[in-house]
């Protein structure tokens, strides 16, 4: 005997896709928008904030810009990729931003190695394609060629 599955509700799959991982409330609604009616998302996400299954949009801002810092990403990637997700941007101060940076370019040069002109040129597309900006990026290649040596020519 075959049995057929029963379609999810719109709320049923918000709480699935809640518990699989944070959303926003946006990304949430696109995802439901693919398979239910407006009428129904809507229903869904009145339920998941009656029930407090989804996180307010600062906290869930705070969580994800935490998690990209962690892994060394620039303010101005964090927030383009924040509001992406329909989340409101962070700040993040200068001090951290060249921190981030630097601890980067350190991990990424080996010890007691002089940097030159190949070295820098690739530690420039990684802090650009990792969302620095120009007088970051200048800075911190700055303070690593002067901890690292004169660069090569």
């Amino acid at each position: 005997m075959m049995t057929t599955k029963k379609p999810k509700t719109a709320k049923d799959r918000a709480a699935e896709l809640l518990a699989t991982r944070d959303h926003s409330e946006a990304e949430l609604r696109a995802k439901l928008s693919r398979y239910y009616e407006y009428s129904e998302v809507e229903d869904a996400i009145e339920y998941v904030q009656a029930n407090n299954f989804m996180l307010p949009a600062t906290e869930l801002s705070d969580r994800v810009a935490a998690t990209l810092g962690a892994k060394k990403k620039a303010s101005a990637y964090i927030n383009e990729y924040l509001k992406a997700k329909g989340l409101p941007p962070v700040a993040v101060s200068r001090e951290e931003e060249i921190q981030k940076a630097r601890e980067l370019l350190d991990s990424k040069l080996a010890h007691g190695a002089s940097l030159d002109y190949e070295e820098e040129k690739k530690f420039y597309r990684l802090l650009a394609n990792r969302g620095f900006d120009e007088e970051i990026i200048e800075e911190v290649v700055r303070q690593v060629r002067q901890a690292h040596g004169p660069r090569a020519e």
